[in-house]
């Protein structure tokens, strides 16, 4: 936050409870925020300037001189101590829209604890409220450092994951955020992304809204259209594509985007991203979110975007797991699948299998029955696309054997969806039945 001039009188509540304005650090659509500290750091700071009898020091000016001496000191001392903090007091105090925005804020505040959302110090205890004290972040917004983040997706994915969830958390209470953007994400000192300014937030329950149709404290930048002319009460889906917003904003060092000029050419991330790995992916994250239609959005809620995050995260990564794709697996002699044609039980071919994210991989193995003796070729096919085969394979004539792994890769790779899988199995002679097939993917 840049720091402006000395701060006009302020609420005198605030200073009884003792917290001291200092420097006025800027203002938002309902409220004036203030840097400051608490009253005994304030004396204790005096008190070291008259012991050591400071040159040119005048009383008048304690507070610019307490206030350059707390920006001074160590960034742990200030962080982790909050001696500096910001207090936030209303812009019109005897409005009722206002003085309701603020105490909304302060519940939603009160009701998450998480380390990615914006901690509140202390507030007034009195009804209605008349101010807050929230932590203070001096490195501060995202926008002071967007750059670093240009053509990262794995880098922004992680910075971003925390407020997600965080978000995902205030859902989970009942609470739509609705002012998620660049300027109000702040950097810690370790650099880690703080969400704040829960000035608009919306209780879903009970909550009415505070403005007229089509006039609103929203930023048009960042806000869904669908939002902008309707009576409709705000749902979580607004964070979602605000946050999607925030994404891609991140990704391609600071520009913006509008949800109809996301499918065009200049602004579809595989362009602007171009061989930048997940690029696609992510643009295909973001067409789920950035949406010109409320019900072209997918993702209800933030839980559900940490979800795709995270899957995709663990994708560019290459640390997700396998996970089971397709299983068959027969117990009984009298149900298990004849290499040759058995008219009695179905064929494993044209099989619809369902994948629930992309996979680079699929990874097979076949449990299979028959004497010894026989030779035997087995591979699948995916959407026709046919894998490496197995063709070592030691039977044993009354128990089950499971072959090796035989793989199938793709680059691009399978999207999500349904897909055809065909088990394509050879035999020189009559005998060998498939016990049961998995199929892997990765």
């Amino acid at each position: 936050m840049a720091i402006e001039s000395a701060p006009e009188p302020i609420n005198s509540r605030a200073q009884r409870a003792g917290w001291i304005p200092l420097q006025r650090l800027g203002e938002g659509g309902g409220g004036i925020v203030y840097l400051c500290a608490k009253a005994g750091a304030i004396k204790a700071i005096e008190d070291v300037i008259r012991e050591g009898g400071t040159v040119g020091y005048v009383p008048e000016k304690r507070l610019e001189v307490c206030s350059t001496f707390l920006r001074s000191l160590s960034a742990g001392l200030v962080g982790e101590r909050d001696a500096l903090s910001a207090l936030k007091i209303p812009k019109a105090l005897y409005d009722p829209g206002t003085r309701e925005r603020l105490k909304r804020e302060i519940s939603a505040m009160k009701a998450v604890s998480h380390p990615s959302l914006i901690r509140l110090l202390s507030s007034d205890e009195q009804e209605p409220p008349e101010w807050f004290v929230m932590e203070y972040h001096r490195r501060g917004t995202l926008t002071n450092s967007v750059v670093k983040h240009h053509k990262n997706i794995p880098g922004t994915l992680k910075a971003i994951r925390p407020v997600v969830e965080g978000i995902g958390e205030l859902h989970d209470k009942g609470y739509v955020h609705r002012d998620v953007k660049p300027n109000n994400i702040f950097q810690a000192e370790n650099g880690s992304l703080i969400l704040g300014d829960f000035g608009i937030v919306f209780p879903r329950e009970g909550g009415e809204r505070l403005t007229d149709t089509g006039m609103t404290l929203f930023s048009r930048d960042w806000i869904p259209d669908w939002t902008r002319f309707s009576d409709a009460p705000p749902q979580p889906k607004v964070d979602v594509f605000m946050l999607a917003k925030v994404v891609y904003y991140m990704v391609t060092g600071g520009e913006k985007v509008l949800a109809s000029q996301l499918d065009e050419q200049d602004f579809d991330l595989k362009f602007r991203l171009k061989g930048v790995e997940g690029a696609g992916e992510l643009q295909e994250l973001m067409m789920t979110c950035i949406t010109t239609k409320e019900r072209e959005c997918k993702l209800e809620t933030a839980g559900e975007l940490l979800a795709r995050v995270d899957e995709l995260m663990g994708w560019l990564s290459g640390s997700c797991g396998p996970e089971l794709v397709f299983n068959f697996l027969s117990p009984h002699s009298t149900t298990n699948i004849s290499i040759t044609q058995n008219p009695n039980y179905p064929q494993l071919t044209g099989i619809q299998v369902l994948f629930p994210r992309k996979y680079k991989r699929l990874r097979a193995r076949a449990r299979l029955i028959g004497p010894p003796s026989i030779k035997i070729e087995l591979s699948f096919n995916l959407d026709g696309l046919p894998s490496k085969s197995c063709n070592d394979i030691k039977l044993h004539p009354d128990k089950g054997i499971w072959t090796e792994e035989f793989v199938l890769e793709k680059t691009p790779p399978f999207e999500r969806g349904w897909h055809a899988l065909d088990v394509m199995a050879k035999a020189d002679s009559d005998g060998v039945r498939i016990d049961g097939f998995t199929v892997y993917g990765e």
